[in-house]
């Protein structure tokens, strides 16, 4: 099994550098077992640091970032486990409706 920045680095190939950077930042906040349940889990943190204060740059690029690293959760259940993408969709969508 590969390790969660090797994955990261995987699915952040071709991405705009600002864009990969930031979305790294928050990979060391999550503490989920699976590698898509703690790329969606740094999702929510950076979805959440986009509405706090900070120039609008930051907090578009924290947007941003909260979708690419919800995008890489996807794909890299898509990769992994194609038979349980829409499961995982589903419950992602299920979780932002309940902490929207």
């Amino acid at each position: 099994m590969t390790t969660l920045p090797a994955c990261f680095a995987s699915a952040a190939a071709g991405a705009p550098a600002a864009l990969a950077a930031r979305s790294r930042v928050y990979l060391p906040g999550t503490s989920e077992s699976t590698h898509p349940s703690r790329l969606a889990q740094a999702s929510r943190l950076a979805l959440v640091a986009s509405m706090q204060g900070g120039s609008r740059r930051d907090q578009a690029l924290d947007l941003l970032a909260a979708d690419a690293l919800l995008t890489m959760a996807l794909l890299v259940t898509a990769s992994e486990q194609p038979a349980a993408l829409l499961q995982v969709a589903t419950g992602l969508r299920h979780e932002a409706m309940a902490t929207g």
